[in-house]
């Protein structure tokens, strides 16, 4: 009997998973030995898994609570392009009750966090070549916003 073949969309869900899991050996184990990853907004390129997973880990650096969230998944073969945002995982506290007379309407509105888009070309089930294509700045603030909380 054989195994049925991975879907590309369970491939990228198997690699955000990781990613969210700070799985840098599992992440590593997805990249061809040759990836290469461009950061457009930065015009920044890495080569190579260990030089990949040094930027992927400095980006999340100290933030655990950030985790991407897959929003679309667009499959065109070889090529897949993943629509992402921040989300924050925080633990349940209990907050206290809101003093009287208090509006809630004195708080700032929600900003709308941001998203981003990876273009990941995989072959033979590793991915060969990375695009991340995102506003760098709000990206950082985003995923930074829960350390500060």
């Amino acid at each position: 009997m054989t195994t049925p073949k991975q879907s590309n969309t369970e491939w990228v869900r198997c690699y955000y998973d990781a990613f969210n899991r700070r799985d840098w050996e599992w992440i590593a184990a997805m990249l061809a030995p040759d990836v290469e990853w461009f950061h457009a907004s930065r015009d920044e390129r890495v080569r190579g898994t260990n030089a990949v997973i040094a930027c992927f880990r400095s980006l999340v650096e100290g933030t655990p609570s950030a985790q991407i969230e897959v929003r679309a998944i667009h499959d065109a073969g070889p090529v897949i392009i993943a629509e992402c945002g921040i989300r924050h995982v925080q633990k349940r506290i209990s907050s206290p009750p809101p003093l009287r007379g208090a509006s809630s309407s004195n708080r700032p509105p929600p900003i709308e966090p941001a998203t981003f888009c990876e273009i990941l070309e995989v072959k033979g089930g590793r991915c060969s070549r990375g695009t991340t294509y995102a506003d760098s700045v709000r990206l950082l603030m985003d995923i930074n916003q829960a350390a500060a909380a």
